[in-house]
């Protein structure tokens, strides 16, 4: 995937213009999520803010609640990539809180998809909510970050210091075995 957040800038903008001139209200967070994507990676962070409160106040009194998750997550990002660990953890835990609540349901990753993976690797190794984070990853089949480490739950890792040991979703190969599971 290319930076050039300058075009993604733009076609959010032209996106946007669309959908206000068009009055598609629901597929407006949509449009203002992508416009923060591209001013976040372009740096301009006061910017992003607008463009994810823009998004959040056209979700939070709709029936489409449940896609604040979204917002939060590209907030969460948005700190991440300012170095503010304390919102970046509030964002995070927020969105997955809302998760909880309705369906998994995270469009965000189609946006970019380094996004997501970069934001719940980032979480893993916070220590925020690593199990519903884990579970969330498998659940979106998200691709791991370049710099992801033995937290990110791997569908398959393999222990050879201290013993041998193949695992498949975390789970022993023989106790997969044992449970009648057909082995690859």
């Amino acid at each position: 995937m290319r930076d050039d957040w300058p075009r993604a800038i733009r076609f959010a903008q032209n996106e946007l213009d669309i959908l206000l001139e068009g009055g598609a209200v629901f597929q407006l967070y949509y449009a203002y999520l992508h416009l923060a994507g591209g001013l976040i990676g372009s740096q301009r962070f006061t910017e992003a803010a607008a463009a994810i409160e823009n998004a959040r106040a056209i979700l939070v009194d709709s029936p489409e609640f449940r896609n604040l998750a979204d917002v939060d997550f590209v907030a969460a990002w948005s700190a991440l990539r300012q170095g503010n660990a304390a919102d970046f953890d509030q964002h995070v835990r927020e969105a997955l809180a809302v998760l909880q609540r309705t369906e998994v349901h995270a469009c965000l990753w189609y946006m970019d998809q380094r996004i997501m993976p970069e934001v719940l690797n980032q979480a893993l190794h916070r220590g925020v909510e690593p199990q519903q984070v884990r579970e969330l990853i498998r659940q979106l089949a998200l691709q791991p970050p370049a710099e992801a480490g033995p937290l990110w739950p791997w569908s398959i890792k393999l222990n050879a210091l201290g013993g041998f040991e193949v695992l498949r979703d975390d789970a022993l190969l023989e106790q997969l075995q044992s449970a009648g599971h057909r082995l690859i």
